[in-house]
């Protein structure tokens, strides 16, 4: 607090004071006010880095590509900085943001949620050349968020009961146990804002607004990257998402040098098994703008695979996401994992409004974009270029993972790798072979009112991915319900229940596909 103002509040604090004094103080300050400096904080990107080069622990803002600070990183780089321990998010994909660092080998330790658009950076795990500590996304969010506001940590019930909870304490809190997790803070933060002013005040655009106000507060040094500079006093205090006092340097980088940048990144076309929902031209958009719906005709029922003569897989996989569709009612708050789950948005019935929340920081995701009209600043939590309907609305990843841990998403609907009677999920890693990482899945598990799990029925070798328990690690327990080309499960109190056959499947027919017991519900099919 400036000194004149720290006088001012003191002058008001006076026993006794009346209203005239207290204005007698206001004009006597009023000058000095006025004159005080404001700082610039603007520096040359070459000033900036070598201002960090003495530190070793980073916290780095941005979901995949979007809102990553791509110049600093590649100046960092060029400044021969090596040894690094980096908190951020993802790993990107090779070659691209913090893939970067990985590519170059610069990197010691990564405190991460999400390896899997990054082989580079399992493969260097794997081999005991970079040490990882994976943390579920909302708990990622949270630490960040308990070192920037000085608490001394948070009770989530994200990861009870499985790997993460292993050494952490656990409280009871109403019945519901919590893991106590601990803040996570930095020595420098670099962020990406799209406007600045030259006092250090940030705005954020779109989706890449995502983590960076949180380690805009969780470091003692914050360097932003900022596409826009603007005079200090030309941007509305209304407006500002991080204000300058936590800024220490400010480096221009204009949207032309971002696109320059050997690090910012094409945008990425998703490959033929995670492609972005296409939603019909044809799908209405209510008066309210945050949803989405389904084309004039309604999607088929699902057929079995015998009988369509051996579809192929994106067939197969069409199938299971136009059945998982059915789950969605008007009205829904709906969070969708990447592959079929994403695939179920392109078969949502007619009249049935949905709002599609992106873990990365929005609702009202929307079609896919033409090409050439993608916006670098909105991609969805696959990474790829998608679009905000009108109505929408956007946010920083704490209040993103709130709306998930908080019971504010109707739906959420999931890949897996393995799935139990009991409820169990396993979607996050394959010890010794893959650890993509969980992303924000065990927040989902955690906080979503209903969890559907979209896959296939058996792996491609035929081995059942239905099991009486979860071989592989756990995400989590909360499953509801299982579809998959062959049926629809409810996972009930005495185990799995089948609902419905595709056509043409028998029973005993999924019973073969699957390890757990089945018991068929009253008036199903058979």
């Amino acid at each position: 607090m400036p000194d004149a103002a720290k006088r001012l509040k003191h002058d008001s604090k006076g026993s006794g004071a009346r209203a005239s004094g207290l204005s007698f103080n206001l004009r006597r300050h009023e000058s000095a006010l006025q004159r005080m400096e404001i700082v610039d904080k603007v520096c040359d990107i070459k000033e900036a880095v070598a201002a960090i080069t003495a530190y070793r622990r980073f916290a780095l803002g941005g979901f995949m590509a979007a809102g990553a600070p791509h110049n600093l990183i590649e100046a960092m780089i060029g400044a021969g900085m090596t040894g690094l321990t980096l908190i951020s998010e993802d790993m990107a994909r090779p070659n691209v943001a913090c893939g970067r660092f990985i590519r170059e080998r610069r990197v010691k330790k990564i405190i991460s949620s999400h390896l899997g658009m990054n082989p580079e950076a399992g493969e260097q795990m794997n081999r005991g050349e970079l040490e990882v500590e994976l943390v579920p996304m909302g708990t990622f969010t949270e630490r960040l968020r308990c070192a920037g506001a000085g608490l001394g940590g948070v009770l989530t019930p994200t990861g009870v009961g499985t790997q993460i909870a292993e050494g952490k304490r656990k409280v009871t809190v109403d019945g519901r146990e919590y893991l106590l997790e601990t803040p996570l803070r930095a020595e420098v933060a670099l962020v990406k804002a799209w406007r600045a002013d030259r006092s250090g005040n940030l705005i954020y655009r779109r989706a890449a607004r995502n983590f960076n106000p949180l380690i805009a507060m969780a470091a003692d040094l914050v360097v932003a990257e900022v596409e826009e500079l603007v005079e200090t006093g030309s941007i509305d205090p209304d407006a500002v998402m991080t204000p300058g006092t936590l800024v220490d340097m400010v480096v221009h980088c204009p949207a032309s040098a971002q696109a320059k940048s050997a690090s910012a990144g094409a945008v990425v076309s998703a490959p033929a098994n995670d492609t972005p929902p296409t939603l019909p031209a044809a799908a209405s958009v209510p008066a309210s703008g945050a949803a989405v719906s389904a084309p004039e005709k309604a999607a088929p029922a699902p057929s079995a695979p015998a009988a369509a003569g051996a579809p192929d897989e994106r067939e197969v996989r069409d199938r299971i996401a136009r059945k998982v569709a059915e789950f969605f009612r008007d009205g829904d708050l709906v969070n969708l994992g990447i592959g079929i789950p994403t695939l179920s948005a392109n078969f949502i019935r007619p009249g049935v409004n949905v709002t599609l929340h992106s873990e990365n920081g929005f609702i009202g995701l929307g079609p896919v974009p033409g090409s050439g009209d993608e916006d670098k600043d909105v991609v969805n939590a696959g990474g790829f270029p998608v679009t905000i309907l009108p109505g929408g609305a956007c946010f920083d990843a704490a209040t993103s993972f709130s709306l998930m841990r908080g019971g504010h998403v109707d739906l959420s609907v999931m890949g897996a790798l393995e799935v139990d009677e009991t409820g169990g999920l396993a979607n996050w890693m394959i010890p010794g072979k893959k650890v993509p990482g969980m992303g924000g899945a065990m927040d989902l598990v955690a906080g979503a009112k209903k969890l559907i799990i979209a896959m296939e029925h058996t792996t491609k070798d035929g081995r059942p991915k239905i099991k009486k328990r979860c071989a592989l690690p756990l995400t989590g327990r909360g499953v509801d319900y299982i579809v998959t080309e062959l049926c629809v499960l409810r996972v009930g109190p005495a185990g799995l229940e089948l609902v419905e056959l595709a056509p043409g499947v028998s029973f005993e027919e999924v019973q073969a596909g699957t390890e757990a017991e089945l018991t068929r519900k009253t008036g199903s099919d058979s």
